[in-house]
């Protein structure tokens, strides 16, 4: 046809090394060739940068449409697009944009008087504006936490609904999916609140006297016992005051009640608000059935009285919910007490993305966020998929980190791999960044930090640093990697400890999954000698905490293959667990030779 000399010169320019320049003349052209070109144009439009040039296309927008949506059905691109139109309708504008393709002014090319033999050489380069230094407005993969609450946006209707809860109950169950947002609702909504103590927006007030109330914010760990006495003894002149009450609350399930009077005494305060975070680090870390147990009567001793002096509030997720049925008290005031964390709607979510933006001065590309918001699944009858919060937290904190100048773009949200694959993006170019011996190190520590779930997803797991320490590798090399990763804001630290950013990164980063899918039965029985191994510490090595007979032989196929993956204190248990069953197995031989002698002697 007579377009075809323009499309086999458009093709045979398709090498030149940066664009790929589409008018208003050739598209023609190629939607009539679609069958035959479809897979070379989609090829081609994940290599290059493409330029749509056109003007006064009102009347061929719905050619440009259909050619578009043939050729990029799965509306990814590996370059940004962009396209050059004048005069064209907004709502055409808009069809370009939700494709995730920038509306630039004609001017922008220079190129108005360029030929159409001249266009497929041009390399369209945007100008280079470097980013603005600045304080970062959105959170990543980390919860929102008291001090941030001039940037927490979005969950205002939730916020009041559990202040409200907090006039009528001294116990609140804050319960949600992994993702929901349940520590940063808790933490930047309702703390922030109460310690204000002033009437919210929708007209809901803050218990009397909130705020004068003194926080207490905890997780569980592996000792929750611990940590309670830690938090409740603080401000306690005596060295001996933690061990004290910890022998107290294990001892008497008032003991909290006790302890919780002495630090209002102290500290003049109206009440004493408790949040246990991730509460389902009761069942998933702490492995002491009755320190467990006891840690529950402690904070169910006061919930019947609502006028009592301590406000507990947990935030729970919900496929650990069963696992509070095992106490009778706990699943009653549960029942009772609790506010389930939905998904945010779609102008919730605007506003997450917009209001710590605007407060700090940043401008959003026009079109940024409808694509946001539509690769989150978000519409005005249709709220987010599960679990989207800390992907869209992630995908925007990379984007912003893109940046030109105060401006975050569609390029740099693509570029940082959009809502569904930025945690993935990161987490793989940190990873393929080190060398071979920090990629093993990396690995010992994400396998680590998480926690096999059996019945229930993998969940994070906070450990001590000394556990990440191997006899294959320095102190200093692992110090490094961990920088590393808390760097790229894939771990944090916290004096000795250690976990994963959030628990998205488990389900999201796909080499990660691998790994723990890998010889997933031999990470179980590792993970029993770690847990098995920490014991024995903390009982002051008592031989009797050391494995014997199956338990041992387990270890022991295990350790022949996956040596140099225990860590020192893993391998001391191990091998004094060998020691002990040797010396056994020896006292056992002595006995029974000796019995047998003396039966010989006995004429028996």
């Amino acid at each position: 046809n007579p377009e075809r000399p323009t499309l086999i010169k458009l093709y045979g320019d398709v090498q030149q090394p940066d664009t790929l320049v589409v008018t208003d003349s050739d598209h023609l052209a190629l939607w009539r060739e679609r069958a035959a070109i479809a897979n070379l144009v989609r090829s081609i439009f994940r290599q290059k940068t493409l330029l749509f040039i056109g003007y006064d296309l009102a009347a061929t927008t719905p050619d440009f449409r259909s050619l578009f949506d043939y050729v990029a059905q799965d509306n990814r691109f590996a370059r940004p697009a962009y396209a050059v139109l004048k005069d064209l309708p907004e709502a055409d504008a808009q069809m370009w944009r939700d494709r995730g393709i920038h509306i630039l002014a004609p001017e922008v090319t220079k190129i108005e008087n360029l030929e159409i033999t001249d266009l497929a050489r041009v390399d369209f380069v945007q100008e280079d504006i470097s980013p603005t230094p600045g304080e970062e407005p959105f959170k990543g993969l980390r919860y929102f936490d008291v001090a941030d609450a001039d940037l927490f946006f979005g969950r205002e209707a939730l916020t009041a609904k559990l202040v409200s809860r907090l006039r009528e109950t001294n116990f609140l169950a804050v319960v949600g999916a992994s993702g929901s947002g349940k520590s940063s609702v808790v933490r930047a909504g309702l703390v922030p609140a109460l310690k204000r103590g002033e009437q919210l927006p929708s007209g809901v007030r803050p218990p009397d006297d909130s705020a004068d109330w003194q926080t207490h914010i905890i997780t569980p760990t592996a000792h929750p016992l611990k940590e309670l006495a830690s938090t409740l003894t603080r401000d306690a002149e005596s060295v001996t005051a933690i061990t004290t009450l910890m022998d107290d609350l294990v001892r008497d399930a008032r003991s909290l009640d006790l302890a919780a009077s002495r630090a209002l005494k102290r500290s003049g305060g109206a009440k004493l608000l408790l949040v246990v975070d991730q509460f389902e680090e009761l069942f998933t870390l702490c492995r002491d059935d009755n320190e467990r147990r006891m840690f529950v009567n402690n904070l169910l001793h006061m919930v019947s009285d609502t006028g009592g002096q301590v406000v507990i509030v947990l935030t729970l997720r919900a496929d650990f919910y069963e696992h509070c049925f095992r106490y009778t008290n706990l699943r009653e005031a549960i029942e009772r007490w609790q506010v389930t964390v939905g998904q945010m709607d779609i102008d919730e979510l605007r506003q997450a993305i917009e209001e710590p933006a605007q407060r700090g001065d940043w401008t959003l590309e026009q079109g940024l966020v409808e694509v946001i918001l539509k690769d989150l699944g978000a519409s005005e009858t249709q709220p987010p998929e599960p679990g989207a919060l800390p992907l869209l937290s992630h995908a925007l904190l990379e984007t912003w980190k893109r940046r030109r100048g105060r401006t975050l773009t569609l390029q740099g949200y693509t570029a940082s791999g959009k809502v569904d694959g930025a945690i993935a993006k990161t987490a793989d170019t940190v990873y393929s960044e080190l060398s071979p011996t920090q990629q093993a190190i990396a690995r010992n520590i994400f396998i680590r930090l998480t926690e096999l779930g059996e019945g229930t997803q993998d969940t994070s797991r906070r450990v001590l640093l000394k556990e990440l320490f191997s006899g294959t590798q320095s102190q200093a090399d692992v110090e490094n990697v961990l920088k590393t990763l808390a760097d790229a804001r894939l771990v944090t630290t916290d004096k000795d400890m250690v976990e994963v950013a959030h628990e998205a990164i488990i389900r999201k980063w796909a080499t990660l999954r691998e790994w723990l899918n890998d010889n997933r039965e031999a990470l179980y029985i590792h993970r029993q000698i770690t847990h098995a191994a920490i014991e024995w510490e903390s009982k002051k090595r008592d031989t009797g905490f050391l494995y014997r007979g199956i338990r041992l032989s387990q270890a022991t196929n295990l350790v022949q293959n996956y040596r140099a993956e225990l860590n020192t204190l893993e391998r001391n248990f191990f091998e004094k667990s060998q020691q002990g069953e040797r010396w056994s197995n020896i006292t056992r031989a002595v006995a029974i030779t000796t019995i047998f002698l003396l039966l010989v002697l006995a004429g028996w």
